[in-house]
C-alpha cells in the first residue's frame, strides 16, 4: 500500500489514516500516535511528490529518512522553428539538462513576420502599360516615349521604351491652275486644263506624297482623279450650257489632305439642238370617286418626260382633263375636285399630260362615276369650289396661300391624308368660319406637287368627301441632255482627257473618261456644316488660372462617371474641355488647333488588329468629300483602309458604308468582331495607329464607337458634336490639368 505523509524533522509522519481503502486507526497494528504505526510500507510520496522506496527502519518498524527536493531544467535543445502562421510560429524541445530534471522555461514560441517574394517590372508593348510592376512616367526625348515597370519587394525596375510616332502630314499640298488663265473664255472639245502641284515636307511630319488631282466645274468632278504627273489634259466642254462658270482643281496628298485652286471662265458654246418632240408618259391609274351630290374627285400618278441624248428635255408641266370628251380643266398637281354636278348622274372623265415644248400624251384609259343623291334639307353640308392655287408656280417659289370658297357658312380644315373625317383633320384655316377660306403653306421645294385634302363643316353638316387642292413648284429649267451638261449651280463638268507623255509612235493622248449616256445635271450642289467656332480667349493662361481660382470640392464620383467625355459648358460660351481618364482632370480645348495637338498628349498607341475590334461611328454631321458616293468620306476611308474611289472595295456586291452600317466588314468577308472588354477598357481615349501614319481615333463613352479625327477641324467637330453639355456647378468639381 502507500501511504502519503509530511516531511517534519528527519522523519516521514502519518498524514492519511486511510491506505488502499482500509482505515488504518482501526488496525490493531496502529498505536493511536501520531508518529508511528506498526506494518509494512510499500512507498511513500514525500512532500515533493517525490515516491520513496528506500528507508531506513527504525524501532516498531519507523521509517525515517531525508527527502530530497528535485532537480529544475536549465538548458534545453530544440527542434527547428515551425511556419510562420498569423504571426506566431513554434519549435518542440527534444533534450534538457541537467538529467532528470523538471521544469524549467523552455522558449517554444515566438513572434514572426513572413517576407514577401519579389516581383519584378516587365514592360508591356502599349504605350504607357506594364505586364508587371507599378506605372511610372519618365521624361520622353524627341523620339521616344519612356516610362518605368517598378518592381516590388526588391523586385528589378524595366526600362520601357517606345518610338514616338512622326506626328500625322496635316500640311495640305500645294496647287495652281495654269491653263485656262483666270476669266478666260473657252469653247470647243479641246480645252486645256492643266496645274502644279506639290507636296511640301515639314520637319516632324510624316510627308505621304501627293496622290490625285481632280478637276471641277462648279463643283462636279470633271471626269476622274489624276494619279500621275503632269496634271493636265483636255477638255470637252460640249453640252454645258454658256455663261460664267467656276473651275477648280483640287490637290490630295496621301494623307487625306487637300489644296483647291479655283478661277472663274466663261464658256461660249454655239448650241445646236434637237427640239423637244417626246411626249411624256400616259397618266397611270386615273380614277374618279363621288365625293357628295355635287362632287367628284380625280387622281392619277405623275406622268415622266424621257430624257433624249442631244434634244431639249423640257418636263412635265400640266394635266389636261376632259369630261365627256371635252376640255374640262388644265392643272399642274395629280388631283382635282370636280364640283358644280348635278346629283345622280354619271361623269366620264380622261387626263392627258403636257410637257414644256407642248408636247402631249394620248389620254388616259375612262374613268367614270355617279354623283350621290341629294342629302335631306335637315341635313345639308356646304359644297366647297374654286380651290386655289390650281396651276404651277413659279420656281424658287418657298410659301402660297391655299384657298377656296363655299355655298354657305362654314369652318372648313385640311391634311396631306385623303378619307378623314371632318373631326379628324388635323389643321384648321387661318381664315374661315365665312364662305372665304383660306391659310398659308411654306417650305415649297422646286419640282415637288403638293396635294391637300379639305373637310367643311356648316351647322353640324360636315362634308362626307375630301375636297382636293393639287399644285406643283416648277422645276428651274434644265440644260440639254447628254454630253455631261451642267449648269453653274452643280451639275457634271463634260469631259477630260489626260495629257500624258507622248510615246513613240503617237502624240494623241488616250481618252479616260467619256460620256456615254444621257445625264441630267444635279441641282442641289453641295452641303458643308458650318461649326459655331468659339470667341477667341486673349490670354490662353489667364483663361486657365480664372477658371482654377472657381474650382469648389472635388467630387470623385462625379470625375470617375464623365471620364473621357468632352464637356461643353452650357452656361458660358459653349467652352469645351476634355476629362483625361488617367490623370481624372479635365483640359480645356479652346480650337481646332488646341483640340487636335491633344493627341500627342492623351493619344495611346494601339495595333490595327485591336482597333478593328472597335465599332465604326458614323456621324452623319460631319459632311466632307465621297468620291465614290459609298457612304464614308474619303478622309475616313483612308483611316479605315478602304477605298475611296470604288463604292465596294472587296467588290462583294454592298457599297463601303451599308456594309460598315451593318457590322461586316468592307474589306472581306464576315462580320466585324466586336471586343466589349476592349472597348470598356479604352472607352473615352484617344488611340493612335501605331502601325500606320498614326491616324488618330476618339472612343466615344456614350456608345462605345471610335469617330476618326482626320485633323483639326475634325478635333473639332467631334468637341462640338459628341460632347455633354455640363452646368458651372458641375464642371467646377472636376479638376483642372494645363
Amino acid at each position: 500500500s502507500t501511504i502519503f505523509t509530511n516531511y517534519t524533522g528527519n522523519d516521514f509522519r502519518l498524514t492519511s489514516n486511510t491506505t488502499a481503502g482500509l482505515n488504518l486507526t482501526a488496525q490493531p497494528w496502529w498505536n493511536g500516535g501520531t508518529d508511528s504505526f506498526f506494518g509494512t510500507i510499500d512507498s511513500v510520496v514525500d512532500m515533493y511528490g517525490v515516491t520513496r522506496t528506500t528507508w531506513s527502519r527504525g524501532a516498531y518498524e519507523y521509517y525515517s529518512g531525508q527527502p530530497t527536493a528535485p532537480l529544475s531544467c536549465t538548458s534545453f535543445t530544440y527542434s527547428t522553428w515551425g511556419t510562420c502562421t498569423n504571426g506566431t510560429q513554434t519549435r518542440a524541445v527534444l533534450t534538457s539538462s541537467p538529467s532528470g530534471c523538471t521544469g524549467g522555461s523552455p522558449i517554444t514560441t515566438q513572434s514572426c513576420m513572413v517576407t514577401p517574394t519579389p516581383t519584378t517590372g516587365i514592360c508591356s508593348a502599349s504605350l504607357n502599360q506594364c505586364s508587371a510592376g507599378i506605372f511610372s512616367d519618365q521624361a520622353d526625348t524627341t523620339t521616344n516615349y519612356l516610362w518605368q515597370c517598378l518592381g516590388s519587394n526588391g523586385g528589378a525596375n524595366a526600362n520601357c521604351s517606345l518610338t514616338i510616332p512622326l506626328s500625322p502630314d496635316t500640311t495640305p499640298p500645294t496647287i495652281s491652275i495654269t491653263a485656262p488663265l483666270i476669266n478666260a473664255t473657252v469653247s470647243g472639245a479641246a480645252v486645256p486644263l492643266s496645274v502644279t502641284a506639290t507636296d511640301p515636307e515639314i520637319s516632324g511630319q510624316t510627308r505621304s506624297g501627293l496622290l490625285t488631282v481632280q478637276f471641277k466645274l462648279n463643283n462636279a468632278n470633271i471626269g476622274a482623279e489624276l494619279t500621275t504627273a503632269p496634271y493636265s489634259g483636255s477638255w470637252n466642254t460640249s453640252g454645258i450650257p454658256n455663261g460664267n462658270h467656276v473651275l477648280s482643281a483640287v490637290a490630295r496628298d496621301l494623307a487625306g489632305n487637300r489644296a483647291t485652286s479655283t478661277i472663274a471662265l466663261t464658256i461660249n458654246n454655239v448650241a445646236v439642238s434637237t427640239p423637244d418632240i417626246t411626249p411624256p408618259s400616259i397618266p397611270a391609274n386615273f380614277s374618279a370617286t363621288a365625293i357628295s351630290a355635287s362632287q367628284i374627285n380625280l387622281s392619277w400618278s405623275p406622268s415622266t418626260d424621257p430624257a433624249v441624248a442631244g434634244a431639249v428635255t423640257s418636263g412635265v408641266t400640266s394635266y389636261r382633263i376632259y369630261r365627256g370628251g371635252a376640255l374640262l380643266i388644265t392643272v399642274t398637281g395629280t388631283a382635282y375636285s370636280n364640283t358644280g354636278l348635278s346629283p345622280s348622274t354619271l361623269y366620264a372623265y380622261t387626263v392627258s399630260a403636257f410637257d414644256g415644248a407642248g408636247n402631249s400624251s394620248p389620254e388616259s384609259p375612262s374613268a367614270s362615276a355617279t354623283t350621290q343623291t341629294p342629302p335631306s334639307l335637315t341635313n345639308n353640308p356646304p359644297a366647297p369650289s374654286n380651290g386655289s392655287p390650281s396651276s404651277a408656280l413659279a420656281a424658287g417659289t418657298t410659301q402660297t396661300a391655299i384657298s377656296l370658297i363655299t355655298d354657305q357658312p362654314a369652318t372648313c380644315k385640311y391634311g396631306t391624308t385623303a378619307n378623314l373625317t371632318y373631326n379628324l383633320q388635323p389643321s384648321i384655316f387661318t381664315t374661315t368660319g365665312g364662305t372665304t377660306h383660306s391659310t398659308a403653306i411654306a417650305n415649297l421645294a422646286n419640282g415637288s406637287t403638293y396635294v391637300y385634302y379639305v373637310r367643311c363643316d356648316s351647322a353640324g353638316s360636315a362634308t362626307t368627301g375630301d375636297y382636293i387642292i393639287s399644285f406643283s413648284v416648277s422645276a428651274p429649267a434644265l440644260p440639254l441632255s447628254g454630253g455631261g451638261g451642267g449648269g453653274s449651280s452643280g451639275g457634271g463638268g463634260g469631259t477630260l482627257t489626260p495629257a500624258v507623255p507622248p510615246t513613240s509612235g503617237t502624240s494623241t493622248p488616250p481618252v479616260i473618261s467619256t460620256s456615254t449616256s444621257p445625264t441630267v445635271p444635279s441641282l442641289t450642289g453641295s452641303f458643308t456644316p458650318i461649326v459655331t467656332q468659339l470667341p477667341i480667349i486673349s490670354s490662353f493662361t489667364n483663361y486657365i488660372q480664372a477658371q482654377k481660382a472657381l474650382l469648389k470640392k472635388l467630387d470623385p464620383a462625379l470625375t470617375k462617371r464623365l471620364q473621357g467625355r468632352i464637356l461643353l459648358q452650357v452656361q458660358e460660351r459653349g467652352q469645351a474641355w476634355y476629362l483625361d481618364p488617367l490623370s481624372q482632370k479635365r483640359f480645356y480645348l479652346a480650337d481646332g488647333a488646341t483640340a487636335y495637338g491633344a493627341l500627342r498628349k492623351f493619344g495611346l498607341g494601339i495595333t490595327d488588329k485591336d482597333l478593328a475590334k472597335i465599332p465604326l461611328g458614323l456621324e452623319t454631321r460631319f459632311r466632307d468629300t465621297d468620291t465614290d458616293a459609298d457612304g464614308l468620306a474619303d478622309k475616313l476611308e483612308e483611316g479605315l483602309g478602304t477605298d475611296a474611289n470604288n463604292p465596294d472595295t472587296d467588290n462583294d456586291g454592298f457599297k463601303d458604308g451599308d456594309e460598315i452600317s451593318q457590322g461586316h466588314n468592307p474589306l472581306g468577308q464576315g462580320k466585324l468582331t466586336v471586343d466589349q472588354k476592349l472597348v470598356n477598357r479604352l472607352n473615352g481615349r484617344i488611340v493612335l495607329q501605331v502601325q500606320q501614319r498614326g491616324q488618330a481615333w476618339y472612343l466615344n463613352p456614350a456608345d462605345g464607337k471610335r469617330y476618326y479625327m482626320k485633323d483639326g477641324s475634325a478635333a473639332y467637330e467631334i468637341m462640338r458634336y459628341l460632347s455633354l453639355g455640363i452646368t458651372n456647378e458641375n464642371i467646377y468639381q472636376i479638376g483642372m490639368g494645363e
